[in-house]
């Protein structure tokens, strides 16, 4: 069962009309299908074998949806401590987590080394600094992962690419030797693995070949010079089609980031977000009004960039599209209420002329969607609900103006 499709005009997710969902939950309102996300890590696991795969939680916290990676065998990869937390009550081991980021706190490292995690990415020197000093004091072993800045260049939006100099992210290879410096002088940490994320929403996978075929030069070097090195970590990063994007096959992009570490008989470690739960999302929204100038034509809805920030935040672009099919009668820049000219959800979008009340779904918004919302203009957050069949929960509440947030 594909997880929305339309019928009879009708957009549905699985077998439920979005319609339904929005007269019984409200909008705007996030609608997911539990089946297509089990489907999707089904495919992550054909495509990957024995690769552990962590699932990246910033792209969907939801507790439900997280347990539900957890049930079909994913770890997790944090960045923050909230993170962490809620990796471990959707049930996951410290053995499933990876903790990445490129500003860990003592108060976070700390926790991480006394729940023992299964590997803490490395960005800079005073992160690894701040790890030997807690580690010293806290007479626990840790495990360890350089976060390596392959510099290469993934063709991406700028503010969602990761491997370049410009970036904050990772460490230059020429800078390894300090670090390493700082593993040999305390016997409790353990070099365990060499990894790199060249950033998100990538389409090609030439990119992945170069880093991967680096990280194990770097791991080989690691190895002979006496490194128990265990696994090449890839990051996540595979695209999505968001409009008519073209992303890689799972089973293409499987085949490249596991051909260097099997060549070297070491694991393969993932952390996929996007392409887990984005296409599996859409958000829905009611028609306030529409409203023209000399210039352009409104659609007004009832979700804003509190809601989706992704098309106001850089600019990315999302299908937007009416409930209910009906003849296009212009085109229209869809924009929610908040007081802000950049609170748009898609500009130029072919509609038919929408009246009050009717419905408009963004889709592929699984990822970055609810993970982002915020309260801005004492808005509150949507509701989350999933669909399994033709059966619908609630899973996470619509937040209420009383509630202060």
């Amino acid at each position: 069962m594909s997880a929305f499709s339309r019928r009879g005009g009708e957009l549905c997710c699985e077998a439920i009309a979005v319609s339904e969902l929005a007269k019984k939950f409200g909008t705007p309102l996030y609608v997911y299908s539990k089946n297509g996300i089990v489907d999707r890590c089904r495919g992550f696991r054909a495509a990957l074998g024995n690769t552990k795969i962590c699932y990246a939680v910033k792209a969907n916290s939801n507790p439900s949806i997280l347990t539900l990676l957890h049930a079909a065998g994913f770890g997790m990869d944090v960045v923050s401590v909230g993170e962490m937390e809620h990796a471990l009550k959707a049930g996951a081991l410290p053995s499933d987590i990876v903790f990445s980021g490129v500003g860990k706190t003592d108060a976070e490292i700390e926790r991480g080394i006394s729940l023992g995690i299964f590997s803490f990415n490395v960005e800079s020197r005073f992160e690894m600094e701040a790890i030997a000093r807690i580690v010293a004091r806290l007479k626990k072993p840790v495990r360890i992962s350089f976060r390596v800045n392959p510099n290469v260049d993934v063709m991406t939006i700028p503010y969602i690419a990761t491997g370049l100099y410009e970036n904050k992210f990772g460490v230059p290879e020429g800078d390894l030797a300090e670090l390493l410096e700082i593993v040999e002088g305390e016997p409790l940490v353990k070099l365990v693995g060499i990894g790199c994320h060249l950033g998100s929403q990538l389409l090609e996978l030439k990119p992945y070949q170069l880093a991967s075929s680096r990280l194990a030069k770097i791991a080989s070097e690691l190895k002979v010079a006496g490194h128990p090195i265990e696994f090449i970590d890839m990051g996540g990063g595979l695209g999505v089609s968001y409009v008519d994007e073209k992303p890689p096959s799972l089973k293409d992009y499987g085949a490249i980031v596991r051909a260097e570490a099997d060549r070297l008989g070491v694991r393969l470690v993932i952390e996929p977000g996007r392409s887990v739960i984005a296409d599996n999302g859409i958000l829905v929204a009611s028609v306030l009004g529409c409203k023209s100038t000399p210039k352009r034509n409104f659609c007004v809805v009832d979700a804003a960039m509190n809601d989706l920030i992704r098309p106001s935040l850089y600019e990315a672009v999302h299908r937007v599209e009416p409930v209910v099919e009906s003849p296009v009668k212009a085109k229209f820049d869809v924009v929610g209420p908040i007081c802000e000219t950049g609170d748009f959800l898609g500009r130029d979008i072919p509609l038919p002329q929408l009246s009050r009340g009717d419905l408009i779904a963004v889709l592929t918004t699984g990822a970055y969607g609810m993970s982002m919302a915020s309260n801005y203009n004492a808005r509150p957050r949507p509701a989350e609900v999933w669909v399994d069949g033709s059966d619908s929960v609630l899973i996470r509440p619509r937040e209420r103006p009383e509630q202060g947030f």
